[in-house]
């Protein structure tokens, strides 16, 4: 997961099975639309990412 979030410009904190973005406390509506939208996109990686290594 923090690979593809990465990869995908989206900065974060993984601990144990839980993910942490922490955006600005200043934000745009459309901000905080391009920061789900690299949320959405990172998981979808992850997901299939797992389906190709087996593990669901």
């Amino acid at each position: 997961m923090r690979e593809c979030c990465t990869r995908n410009g989206l900065v974060m904190r993984a601990v144990k099975d839980t993910v942490f973005v922490a955006p600005p406390l200043v934000i745009t509506h459309g901000e905080i639309d391009e920061l789900l939208d690299k949320v959405t996109q990172s998981l979808d990686e992850t997901l299939a990412w797992a389906r190709a290594q087996g593990w669901c």
